[in-house]
C-alpha cells in the first residue's frame, strides 16, 4: 500500500499534495544528495552515519547545512513520519536534499530544502546477494538486537565447506591461543612476582608449579563469576578492544622508550603501565561528568546512542600514548 504521507522541509504533508515546482534545480540539474535508510524493528539503523555522509556531501557541494539538520531532529521526523504511514517492522527512508530554485547551471543561493518519504517493505533485513544468503535477521539476538558477534559466523555460511572449516579452525585456535597465553602470563606473574619473592621465598620447584596450576583455576573462576556483570552482552569482540585498550598505551609506550631510549628506568616503565591504566580510565568516564560536544567539530568526540559526547575508542588510545 503506497503512503500517504511525506516530510517537506519539516513540515508532514500529504503525499499527493504538490511541493516541488519544475523550476526545482534537482528535478532539472541533478543539484541534490540523498540517503536511503533502514527503519526495522522499530529502529532506525546507522542514522548518524547516514546524516554525518549527508552532511559531508552537502557540504562538498557548498550547500548550507541548517544547524537544525541534525540527528536528533532528523530522527524526530522519520519516527513521525512512520508513525503517520503506519508502518510497524520494515521501511525503506529516503533523505533528499536539494538546493532552493534560482539560477540556470551556477546557483543564486546555496540554502537548501529537504525532503523525507518512506516505503513499507516485506524483506525482513538486509540482503547482501540476490540469492539471500544473508540477512540481517541472521544478526538479530534477543529483544531483536543487533548482535555485531553473529557476523562472522554468518559470514562463515558464504564460503564453501572446506574454507568454513579451515576458517573456523582458525578462529577457535586464535581464541584458545590468547586465552592459554593469558592464562600463562596470569600464574607466571603472581608465582614467581608474588609468591615466590614476598610469600614463600624457599619454595621449591615443585611447589610452585602446583601454585600455578591452582592460580590458574581460580582466576578461570573468577572470569566467569564476573562476567555477567562487565557488559559482555555488547558484543565479545567490542568488548575485548575496549578493555584492552586500557593497558595498550601504556605498554606500547614502555616498549618503545626502551627498546630505543637509554635513559628509560624500570621506575619509568612501571609509571608507564599504571599511568596509561589510570589514564584510559579518566578518558573513558570523563563524558560522563564533563560535555565534550566542543570537541565534536574537531572529530574527537561523536555522540552515542544517549546523546552524550564520546571521545573516539582509538583517539582515547591515542592520546594516553602521548
Amino acid at each position: 500500500m503506497q503512503d500517504s504521507y511525506c516530510i517537506y522541509n519539516g513540515h508532514l504533508i500529504s503525499l499527493y499534495e504538490p511541493a516541488i515546482s519544475f523550476s526545482n534545480r534537482a528535478f532539472r540539474y541533478g543539484d541534490s544528495v540523498f540517503e536511503s535508510i533502514r527503519f526495522t524493528n522499530g529502529k532506525i539503523m546507522f542514522l548518524a552515519d547516514h546524516v554525518k555522509r549527508i552532511k559531508l556531501s552537502m557540504t562538498t557541494l557548498r550547500m548550507n547545512v541548517p544547524a537544525e539538520f541534525t540527528s536528533a531532529n532528523i530522527e524526530q521526523l522519520i519516527l513521525h513520519l512512520v508513525e503517520q504511514n503506519d508502518i510497524k517492522k520494515e521501511a525503506r527512508i529516503r533523505l533528499t536534499v536539494f538546493r532552493n530554485e534560482g539560477g540556470f547551471y551556477t546557483p543564486d543561493t546555496n540554502d537548501i530544502s529537504f525532503l523525507i518519504e518512506t516505503e513499507a517493505i516485506e524483506t525482513p533485513g538486509y540482503v547482501l546477494n540476490q540469492k539471500g544468503y544473508f540477512t540481517q535477521g541472521e544478526l538479530l539476538g534477543e529483544n531483536s538486537k543487533l548482535m555485531a558477534d553473529k557476523a562472522y559466523p554468518s559470514l562463515l555460511n558464504l564460503l564453501p565447506t572446506g574454507l568454513k572449516g579451515l576458517s573456523f579452525a582458525a578462529l577457535t585456535a586464535a581464541i584458545v591461543a590468547s586465552l592459554a597465553g593469558k592464562a600463562n602470563s596470569i600464574s607466571t606473574i603472581f608465582t614467581l612476582d608474588i609468591y615466590h619473592k614476598k610469600i614463600n621465598p624457599a619454595a621449591n620447584q615443585q611447589q610452585l608449579v602446583s601454585i600455578g596450576k591452582w592460580v590458574i583455576i581460580l582466576a578461570m573462576v573468577i572470569a566467569i563469576v564476573i562476567a555477567p556483570y562487565l557488559g559482555i552482552e555488547k558484543g565479545g569482540f567490542k568488548y575485548i578492544q575496549e578493555y584492552t585498550g586500557f593497558v595498550s598505551p601504556g605498554i606500547f609506550a614502555m616498549f618503545i622508550l626502551g627498546f630505543f631510549w637509554k635513559k628509560a628506568t624500570s621506575n619509568a616503565a612501571l609509571f608507564a603501565t599504571i599511568g596509561g591504566f589510570i589514564f584510559s580510565v579518566i578518558f573513558k568516564f570523563l563524558p560522563r561528568m564533563v560535555d565534550l560536544s566542543c570537541l565534536q567539530s574537531s572529530g574527537f568526540a561523536s555522540a552515542n546512542a544517549d546523546g552524550i559526547f564520546e571521545i573516539p575508542f582509538i583517539d582515547r588510545m591515542g592520546f594516553v600514548f602521548l
